[in-house]
């Protein structure tokens, strides 16, 4: 049996693969991952009473919430970046309402809110990573060249997130066809 400090760097090191190998919407639906696992925990908390952990657990997803939001390409986005940027600060406020008034309604509208926008950002991840890879079967990259930066990572300039600058930031849309589902998923939910 591992120590528990042998299993939290084992899962430490597991999480930084994945957000290393994670395309830029792959990244998104990992923000997504965390904003529920914490809302959960919170919830958990919250039902226990036990304040600490309710408090801690909804200020990281506000923390989250508040990445995406802070992300949004608000010159180049259009009117899918003003929808996030409602969804993002609805989100916000009701996770600060749930710990303020230890409100459990506020927490699952927030929890229901997240996973719908995963699911999205999921089918967002799938149609991009299946468009990238039918390119590259079409026309391969001649040996000894390495493809841009923008094409490899699906970025745009319609994009309604910033590219990422770093790995703790990483907050980019994919194609025009991502950005149209959102679009649908951001009028249907602002």
């Amino acid at each position: 049996m591992l120590s528990q400090t042998a299993q939290r760097g084992a899962m430490l090191r597991y999480q930084r693969a994945q957000v290393e190998s994670a395309s830029p919407i792959g990244l998104i639906v990992l923000l997504y991952d965390g904003a529920i696992r914490f809302c959960s925990l919170a919830g958990g908390a919250m039902r226990a009473r036990n304040i600490e952990a309710q408090n801690t657990n909804l200020i990281k997803a506000q923390r989250i919430v508040g990445e995406l939001l802070g992300s949004l390409n608000r010159t180049g986005g259009g009117e899918v970046a003003v929808n996030l940027s409602r969804i993002y600060t609805h989100l916000f406020e009701q996770l600060v309402r749930a710990n303020l008034y230890d409100n459990t309604e506020s927490l699952d509208h927030v929890i229901m809110v997240l996973t719908e926008m995963r699911a999205s950002w999921a089918e967002i991840d799938r149609t991009a990573r299946s468009d990238r890879r039918a390119a590259e079967v079409a026309q391969p990259t001649p040996p000894g060249r390495v493809p841009a930066a923008g094409a490899a990572a699906g970025t745009g300039q319609n994009s309604a997130h910033h590219p990422p600058n770093d790995v703790s930031t990483a907050l980019v849309s994919g194609a025009s066809g991502a950005l149209q589902a959102t679009s649908r998923l951001g009028d249907r939910l602002a």
